[in-house]
C-alpha cells in the first residue's frame, strides 16, 4: 500500500497525506471485507518478541531505544549524506532541486520507502508490546497525526529544514 500512495503522489503531483488519507479510505473497507467479522486477535506471540516491545535495556525501555536509534540515523542522513542534502533540497523547492539536476520523483519515492521502513519498525513493536495484533489495531490516526503536526507548526506542503 505504501508503494502505491508514493507512485500516486509522485505521478500525480499532489500532496503525500491526501493519497494516504484517499488509499487508506479505500483500503480500509477492502481489508474488512477480506477476513470474516469473527476474526480473532492474533496470540502466542513468542516471548523474545516480547520483549522486544516491554523489555528494557539499563533500565531504558526497548522502543525508547529504538527511538533514539532511529532518531540518530534520521539526524546523520539529514545532515551528512547526499540523501540528506537532496531531502532538503526537494522539501524547500522542488522546482529548484529539478533545475539543480536532483532527481525529485527518485528522491521523493526514497524518502516514502524510508517512511515506510520506520512506520513498519512501529508496527513491530506496536504488536511486541500489546503481545496481539488485530486488523482494528491503529485504525484511523491519520487525521489525528495530521492535526498535531499542523498544530505543531509543520507546513503540509514543504518548507525548510535547519
Amino acid at each position: 500500500m505504501p508503494a502505491l500512495s508514493a507512485v500516486r503522489s509522485i505521478a500525480i503531483a499532489v500532496a503525500g497525506f491526501l493519497v494516504g488519507l484517499a488509499i487508506a479510505a479505500m483500503a480500509v473497507p477492502i481489508a474488512a471485507h477480506a477476513k470474516p467479522p469473527t476474526a480473532q486477535p492474533v496470540t502466542g506471540i513468542p516471548e523474545i518478541f516480547v520483549q522486544a516491545g516491554s523489555g528494557s535495556f539499563a533500565g531504558i525501555p526497548v522502543p525508547v531505544l529504538v527511538l533514539l536509534c532511529v532518531a540518530a540515523a534520521a539526524h546523520f542522513t539529514l545532515a551528512h549524506t547526499t540523501f540528506g542534502r537532496r531531502l532538503y533540497a526537494v522539501g524547500g523547492n522542488e522546482q529548484a532541486a529539478l533545475y539543480s539536476g536532483i532527481s525529485v520523483p527518485r528522491t521523493k519515492l526514497l524518502a516514502y520507502i524510508t517512511c515506510s521502513a520506520i512506520s513498519g519498525i512501529t508496527g513491530f513493536l506496536f504488536v511486541a508490546r500489546f503481545t496481539s495484533g488485530t486488523r482494528e489495531a491503529g485504525r484511523n490516526p491519520e487525521l489525528e497525526a495530521i492535526a498535531a503536526a499542523v498544530i505543531g507548526g509543520t507546513s503540509l506542503v514543504g518548507g525548510a529544514g535547519s
